[in-house]
């Protein structure tokens, strides 16, 4: 049974201020030198978390308004850890805290963005394993690596080639993703989409195929974006990325069929397989 004693105590870590960094805010400096959300901060430093160290090792707290200076050795606590092996860990998420970010969430003021600056590899670093709402507390877990996951879709026409790869490079704008074109590509990230397709037909009068996707890069409306904006056959139901004048569905047709969940006792993964309905 989980209990709160578990929690291992907060560590701290200690960041000293360079030479580059004058008379600037307390706050402003933090958020510019740490990956951790800004709301996440703020907190940290109204709880009076935030402090000094002097020469001496006497502690003052330190206050968002506070002047740092070159040299000024500031420490920090790292979120409470409750759980920890080389696959994963479990840490406590403060309430007010978002795990992703999203329209009404700052660049950068998510779990998930934290996560992502301490360690971007795409194969090892961190990734949300699950969501808490923003005003939920709680244990939140992380784990290292893909976790291969298939996915089946209905797309409305039917797809150039029956099965292939599609390497185009996705980028993120406000709310939405789009393909990489030469006007965005410096701010592209690399996505990749194997793809074949299972079968083809009539959906109310609409040609459909039903594709099987299997994603290699992990990223926002991937599957989406890649089939309306490369394949040009966007997932039926798909409300956002369905150019006008196509089929509407009151349903997206994009389900994830099959996980594969690494075994820490073995060398093969447990795979857990979710049919459609």
């Amino acid at each position: 049974m989980f209990k709160i004693s578990a929690i291992r105590r907060a560590e701290s870590r200690i960041l000293t201020v360079p030479l580059d960094a004058i008379d600037m805010r307390a706050d402003r400096f933090l958020l510019k030198h740490i990956s951790a959300p800004s709301p996440l901060l703020y907190k940290l430093m109204r709880k009076k978390t935030v402090a000094e160290v002097h020469p001496d090792g006497t502690i003052q707290r330190l206050t968002g308004s506070d002047r740092v200076f070159p040299g000024m050795r500031i420490r920090i606590p790292k979120l409470p850890v409750l759980f920890e092996n080389k696959a994963m860990a479990v840490f406590l998420k403060p309430s007010g805290i978002a795990c992703q970010g999203g329209s009404k969430i700052g660049k950068g003021d998510s779990i998930d963005a934290m996560l992502g600056a301490v360690d971007s590899s795409e194969e090892s670093g961190y990734k949300l394993v699950h969501r808490l709402d923003l005003p939920t507390s709680g244990a939140l877990a992380v784990a290292r690596g893909r976790l291969a996951a298939m996915y089946v879709a209905v797309l409305q026409g039917i797809p150039a080639m029956s099965k292939g790869v599609i390497d185009h490079p996705l980028v993120e704008r406000n709310v939405d993703v789009v393909p990489a074109s030469d006007e965005n590509r410096d701010r592209a990230k690399e996505a990749i989409t194997k793809f074949r397709v299972l079968k083809t037909g009539k959906h109310d009068g609409t040609t459909v195929s039903i594709v099987e996707f299997d994603i290699l890069t992990g990223r926002k409306h991937q599957i989406r974006v890649h089939c309306s904006g490369v394949l040009g056959c966007p997932v039926l139901g798909d409300s956002k990325y369905t150019p006008k004048g196509m089929v509407k569905s009151a349903q997206m047709h994009l389900h994830l069929f099959k996980l594969a969940i690494p075994n820490l006792g073995s060398s093969k993964p447990e795979m857990v397989t979710c049919s459609t309905h």
